[in-house]
């Protein structure tokens, strides 16, 4: 029941309460004169048209509240509309990405506790204030690939790796892993980070690209191209597996960081700060084969990875293994607009080609919905 039905329901008994109490003081007195004084006292009926008339008072209250409640959501919708449409007219030059959610899998605990000591350890391995490993590289694969890594497994064993499709010659790579975010209703910015390692077989080989700034710890045949941060994994761990751990993965990109991070299907298309309300997070993980050129994750050979139907997907019940999942995007280095998702649903895609052929690799897609855009 939203708040239009609401008021409705209010204003309705509203005046059935003023007509009951209408006709209470034509059929009954409400009140006698007390004898010797100038008061008078109410009778049984006149405290029932009392009660009455106070209901009518309540009724009268809640429905202003809930018309200014309705005023104020319009306001909202107004000004989001408004923060959308000059959205769509500025270009994107810079993003600050949020991505919240809990768990109590003691694994998960374990493991990310791990990768604190870890970290903590080349912390103070500093001699000069250079540590034993560049700190954004132990941070990289002690917190952020085993998050990325549980996110990607989320729920229910999947089938079998001997059971993945695709050239069973090819070794699998259960160690690197890609995320991919479309930027744009039209999936023509590529927004994309994680690990490759060098046994990564590619659909298309031949010249790679520079891979994006989002690689940096990874091993391919060029340099990722440079940006001054990297996406970073923190924690707020309960003090024992069983309670409920806090996870976050935050990544701030500048300006030259952020053209750096994105693959374009058409790079005359320019980006604008209207990013989509259904936001869509591929990651690869168990790789063969990704479905892409080398390096450029714009130009893909997955006919069905941005679009598909029923056939080639199978949901996850994700909400026993992750809750309170939440994705923020602040664009142009402004608070408005904050574009705030929350998680819809998880599901395991199975890509193919043009030939209807199945790529091997593992494919978990997470569908956000927009719930608000921030003034």
């Amino acid at each position: 029941m939203d708040l239009h039905d609401k008021l409705r329901i209010v204003t309705y008994v509203g005046l059935s309460v003023g007509f009951l109490a209408g006709v209470t003081s034509q059929f009954w007195k409400s009140s006698v004169e007390i004898e010797g004084t100038t008061r008078k006292q109410l009778t049984t009926a006149g405290w029932i048209s009392f009660g009455i008339s106070l209901v009518g008072l309540l009724t009268g209250v809640g429905s202003e509240i809930i018309r200014h409640k309705l005023e104020y959501e319009a306001g909202q919708s107004s000004q989001q509309r408004t923060n959308e449409l000059i959205a769509s007219t500025q270009p994107l030059t810079s993003l600050r990405l949020q991505w919240t959610f809990s768990a109590s899998d003691p694994k998960l605990w374990k493991v990310m506790q791990d990768g604190e000591t870890e970290i903590q350890e080349n912390a103070e391995s500093s001699q000069g204030g250079v540590p034993r490993t560049p700190f954004e590289f132990v941070d990289y694969k002690a917190a952020l690939l085993p998050l990325l890594s549980y996110i990607a497994r989320v729920g229910p064993p999947r089938l079998d790796d001997d059971q993945l499709e695709g050239d069973g010659s090819r070794l699998l790579d259960d160690n690197s892993i890609v995320v991919l975010i479309p930027l744009d209703d039209s999936q023509n910015a590529i927004l994309s980070f994680g690990q490759i390692g060098s046994g990564v077989s590619w659909y298309q080989r031949g010249e790679a690209t520079a891979p994006s700034a989002g690689f940096k710890t990874s091993s391919l045949q060029k340099e990722p191209r440079p940006g001054e941060s990297i996406p970073h994994a923190s924690t707020n761990l309960a003090p024992t597996g069983g309670g409920v751990s806090t996870y976050s993965i935050d990544w701030s990109l500048d300006p030259a960081t952020l053209a750096n991070s994105i693959d374009r299907v058409n790079p005359n298309v320019s980006s604008t700060a209207k990013l989509p309300r259904v936001l869509m997070i591929a990651i690869f993980y168990n790789i063969r084969t990704l479905p892409f050129r080398e390096a450029d994750f714009a130009t893909t050979y997955a006919t069905n990875l941005w679009t598909g139907g029923d056939y080639d997907k199978r949901n996850i019940d994700f909400k026993s293994a992750m809750t309170d999942v939440e994705l923020s995007l602040a664009v142009n280095g402004a608070q408005v607009p904050i574009y705030r998702y929350t998680l819809k649903k998880i599901y395991e895609k199975h890509v193919v080609d043009q030939y209807d052929d199945e790529i091997g690799t593992r494919c978990t897609m997470l569908e956000f919905e927009a719930v608000s855009t921030a003034a």
